[in-house]
């Protein structure tokens, strides 16, 4: 086989965590390297940035920059897994080298604006994001079945699109009250449960505070094996836009994107936000 051979650098604030991924990877194929942004940059970031308050490069902006700019340009393409908040920065420097990056995250308007920059300099790098499960792999199966009923001649009258970063039952705890297995940052998940909803249906727009969404959960019979619920995801009228479900000609009545989970995570995440568990606040009347 001539296939060259690729290999990964995993660059993170932790270094015997990076360690023990880069050991489950076929030998030669990767390697593990110490990097953090300094503290001034992770100020109000609320998502789990590094608390170890360490440099990177140095004690000097430039030094950290500079250890960044060097990771760059090693590689033929950045996947970012850091707290959103902090794509925008690693997206700079990958357009000014000319770098490709990837993220799972939606996409901010900082990352929107660093994209809109880098299409004024010629050869810019391509800036992916929402390539994840949600979003990323809902996109492109809603584009696929959207296309195929156009090139048909038909007609979206409602579209509706869930789904979920679920546990296999067999693999949950029994005492596990949240009935989930955290794949990703609790805070980014927890976080994210508490984001406003808008959404269409039946031609009425609807628009949802975190709290109202997690009271107005409904059980979701999609799966009958499974007790799952479904609550209502960010702007989903924003994402039809984008699926051309609305805007030259096209007004399709019923426009939502949910969430699943097991039974029972709403009405427990409704009762965290109330115990004053989500800010520094206390707790709720």
């Amino acid at each position: 086989d001539e296939t060259p051979l690729r290999r990964v650098t995993i660059a993170s604030d932790c270094l015997e965590a990076a360690q023990a991924l880069a050991a489950t990877a076929p030998a030669g194929t990767a390697k593990a390297t110490h990097f953090a942004f300094p503290a001034f940059l992770l100020t109000n970031l609320g998502d789990g940035g590094s608390s170890s308050g360490e440099m990177g490069g140095g004690a000097s902006e430039d030094g950290w920059r500079a250890a960044l700019d060097a990771l760059l340009r090693e590689a033929e393409v950045v996947v970012s897994l850091l707290p959103p908040p902090l794509h925008p920065i690693v997206a700079e420097r990958c357009v000014e080298l000319c770098v490709p990056m990837v993220t799972a995250s939606y996409v901010s308007p900082e990352m929107a604006a660093v994209g809109e920059r880098a299409k004024l300099q010629g050869g810019f790098p391509v800036l992916l994001g929402e390539m994840g499960l949600d979003p990323g792999m809902d996109h492109m199966s809603a584009m696929k079945i959207i296309d195929e009923v156009h090139a048909e001649g038909g007609i979206v009258r409602g579209f509706s699109s869930v789904c979920g970063g679920l546990p296999s039952p067999d693999a949950l705890d029994p005492t596990n009250p949240l009935q989930y297995t955290f794949s990703w940052s609790p805070s980014g998940v927890l976080s994210a449960a508490m984001e406003p909803a808008k959404f269409k249906a039946h031609g009425r727009v609807l628009e949802l505070t975190g709290e109202e969404k997690l009271a107005q959960a409904e059980p979701f019979h999609g799966f009958p094996s499974l007790n799952l619920e479904v609550l209502a995801n960010r702007d989903a009228l924003a994402f039809g836009d984008q699926y051309g479900l609305s805007g030259a000609g096209a007004d399709c009545p019923t426009v939502f994107r949910g969430t699943l989970r097991f039974s029972g995570w709403s009405s427990l995440v409704r009762g965290f936000y109330f115990a004053g568990l989500f800010d520094k606040g206390g707790a709720k009347g």
